[in-house]
């Protein structure tokens, strides 16, 4: 017998070609394996990454400010943020915002300006007159507890209601 045919295990044929075959058969079994799970990867991905990644592109992209504040956000574009905004900045944000001087002379809680003209001069009557500002907070004050206040907005929305259900009412008795 020769030294060759000793050392083959009974039933192999060749031992090099059985660990060829395993190890072929181990690559396919992984192979397999993780294609069973790419769908739920696939799936993990459409609905946790997709989201996350578009939630952190509009936390760093905000069109609503540009969108609601065109001038303020055009005349800010020149602003070097190292000092005080310009005057046109602040008209521009009072040209924005609209109904905050109807408010503001509503209250008596504070000065309007136009033009960067008015706005230096107002500011120049609250650090010259310090009646002025005193007057201004007191009425801002008021406002807030009598206009502004919780209950002031709770007595308004209500009283709607109320006039809304009449309203209804007449409509709907000839």
């Amino acid at each position: 017998m020769s030294t060759a045919v000793a050392s083959r295990s009974p039933g192999i044929a060749d031992p090099r070609a059985l660990k060829r075959s395993l190890a072929r058969a181990d690559r396919l079994r992984k192979v397999r394996a993780a294609s069973l799970t790419l769908p739920l990867l696939i799936f993990l991905l459409v609905t946790l990454l997709v989201p996350i990644a578009a939630l952190l592109k509009r936390a760093i992209e905000n069109p609503e400010v540009s969108n609601a504040l065109p001038r303020t956000v055009a005349v800010l574009d020149a602003w070097d943020r190292k000092a005080v905004p310009a005057p046109e900045a602040f008209a521009a944000l009072v040209a924005d915002l609209g109904s905050l001087p109807d408010v503001v002379d509503m209250s008596e809680a504070g000065l309007t300006w136009r033009t960067p003209a008015e706005l230096v001069a107002a500011m120049r009557r609250l650090r010259d007159e310090p009646g002025l500002r005193d007057g201004l907070s007191s009425n801002g004050r008021r406002a807030i507890a009598t206009v502004f206040s919780e209950a002031a907005h709770l007595e308004r929305y209500f009283g709607l209601i109320d006039e809304l259900q009449e309203r209804r009412r007449e409509a709907a008795c000839p």
